[in-house]
């Protein structure tokens, strides 16, 4: 999965998704990733290699610049995992993939 995907030209929520250190990881990661612009509507989001959403974040309010936020995986088994940023509302959306290892 490419690090950064984008609205056309330079939208307001576009991001680049830095990755997850350390990875692999247990139980704790960083997930580092930077906004050009501020967002109302920054979401966390990982999934199972299956496809099910496994957490949820939302992180409201979230000013411009390099982020680092914190992923507990104490309550998953250990695997590989798909996490996702979501910046932006339905109308104007920024997204990224990565995948990172949980190791139990």
């Amino acid at each position: 999965w490419p690090a950064l995907v984008a609205g056309a030209g330079n939208s307001p929520f576009s991001f680049k998704l830095v990755g997850a250190y350390p990875n692999p990881f247990n139980p704790g990661t960083t997930i580092e990733y930077s906004l050009a612009q501020p967002s109302s509507s920054v979401r966390l989001q990982v999934y199972s290699v299956l496809g099910r959403l496994v957490a949820d974040y939302p992180l409201n309010g979230v000013a411009a610049g390099v982020h680092h936020d914190s992923f507990d995986g104490s309550g998953l088994a250990g695997g590989v995992y798909l996490y996702r940023i979501v910046a932006g509302n339905s109308a104007k959306q920024a997204t990224g993939f990565k995948k990172f290892t949980l190791l139990k």
